[in-house]
């Protein structure tokens, strides 16, 4: 975090305001902030390695979930809208490791509305304290969806309503794809290629190897034939957040970097 001479960067999300979230089953000992403006909440509940559900006090359901136990060594537990497309699912993804990993016995995920539902695995719901990260699209604000690769320099566009201010790719389709993260302050300008990687320690990486995109006034671009987020008929998630969206409270639009 400060090392000296070291390069530090860091992404932040406001919530701000207290909210007790209802729980049942094994959930207990409930806090969270919460922005439903941002449709972004943070949230610390203790699990009983039982079936458990919580309110988010959004405004709609979850589009990207982040889980972590805190006093477990336990993997990043991940929910996203377009690869847990049918609910209840038994399908995740991890944070911290590049393959996908097997679906689990029974349904992990389910959401009633802005009612969050988990299963008692240990990405989710043990016998620990927990924090849930979540947030859902807002136009103009952040956006989570999916694209299919196509392997080429002239890959494929993605339409977000905004300018990114970071993005964040997986493939769900093949094992040892890293999760890629690309924002607008480690690299100002096109092509980027400024990359990190969440679930390695390796160093950011600036020659293009990791994947290579524009950010555009409405969205962005692949530009490159990498298999970590462009290849050939791979299905690719995505989570955006905007620096300047199409068209601002103001009536002002978003320029082109």
């Amino acid at each position: 975090l400060n090392r000296s001479t070291n390069k530090i960067c860091s992404w932040g999300w406001k919530a701000g305001t207290s909210f007790t979230p209802t729980v049942t089953g094994g959930f207990s000992s409930p806090s969270a902030s919460i922005n439903t403006d941002a449709g972004f909440g943070i949230y610390k509940l203790t699990g009983a390695n039982s079936q458990s559900s919580f309110t988010t006090g959004l405004n709609q359901a979850a589009d990207f979930i982040l889980a972590k136990a805190l006093g477990q060594d336990y993997d990043w537990g991940v929910y996203h809208s377009s690869y847990q497309t049918s609910l209840p699912s038994a399908k995740y993804l991890e944070l911290n490791e590049a393959d996908i990993p097997s679906d689990k016995g029974s349904a992990m995920w389910e959401q009633a509305g802005t009612t969050i539902e988990v299963h008692s695995y240990a990405e989710t719901g043990s016998n620990t304290d927990y924090v849930y990260y979540v947030w859902h699209d807002v136009p103009g604000l952040q956006k989570f969806g999916s694209y299919t690769g196509n392997n080429n320099a002239d890959g494929p566009y993605v339409e977000l309503g905004f300018r990114p201010l970071i993005v964040l790719l997986k493939c769900t389709s093949a094992n040892g794809t890293y999760w890629t993260l690309f924002d607008s302050e480690r690299r100002k300008f096109n092509v980027n290629n400024h990359t990190l990687n969440p679930d390695r320690s390796a160093d950011e990486e600036t020659s293009g190897g990791n994947g290579q995109v524009d950010f555009l006034s409405n969205g962005f671009k692949l530009r490159t034939t990498d298999a970590g987020v462009n290849g050939n008929g791979t299905s690719m998630i995505y989570m955006a957040w905007a620096e300047s969206p199409t068209v601002n409270l103001f009536g002002g639009g978003a320029n082109a970097r």
